[in-house]
């Protein structure tokens, strides 16, 4: 997926999805770029498999859970788990 950011020392396990296109107008942007949003993740970020996530921003040491869907940008670090995620566990 393009205008994904990844830090260093960042584990992404099988089967993540990163969602850069929201369906701003009703419906895919079909390749405009401009309707496309990024994501950001830190360093020593690692993402669970299956795990899905909408364009936002993730702080460095974050766990994110398998299965996992990351709709809001994360500023904490810790263990985030669930669709929504939320926090687990505080590091």
């Amino acid at each position: 997926c393009e205008m994904v950011t990844i830090g260093s020392n960042c584990f992404i396990a099988h089967g993540v999805m990163f969602i850069n296109d929201l369906f701003s107008r009703g419906g895919p942007a079909r390749g405009n770029k401009e309707l496309w949003k990024e994501t950001r993740i830190g360093n020593d970020v690692s993402i669970g498999s299956n795990s899905t996530l909408l364009p936002v921003s993730i702080c460095s040491h974050v766990v994110i859970g398998a299965g996992a869907v990351v709709t809001k940008s994360i500023d904490v670090p810790g263990v985030y788990i669930g669709n929504p995620a939320r926090l687990l566990k505080k590091f």
